[in-house]
């Protein structure tokens, strides 16, 4: 199964914890979705490699994030603020 038809039969809050307004975490870790934003936007990582580096989550994870951070800009001035600076893949 690719990340496409997994990701698309999953509804996107079902890959987070919402523990509070400023504390969305990845399901099944401790890690947030700030530190996603931070290593994807200001460090540049790609989804690939922040995957293999927190060894706890999945690349769909990641990605799911990803599009949470893109539909939380939308709403959120903090997020709009950083979400002009989101690299597109590459590929």
């Amino acid at each position: 199964m690719n990340i496409d038809q997994s990701m698309s039969t999953k509804h996107i809050a079902e890959y987070f914890n919402f523990l509070s307004s400023e504390d969305i975490r990845l399901k099944d870790s401790r890690i947030g979705i700030e530190t996603i934003l931070y290593e994807y936007i200001d460090c540049g990582r790609s989804p690939e490699e922040i995957a293999q580096t927190y060894q706890t989550i999945s690349l769909e994870q990641v990605y799911a994030t990803i599009l949470l951070i893109i539909a939380l800009a939308s709403k959120d001035d903090e997020y709009q603020d950083r979400i002009v600076y989101l690299p597109l893949p590459y590929k």
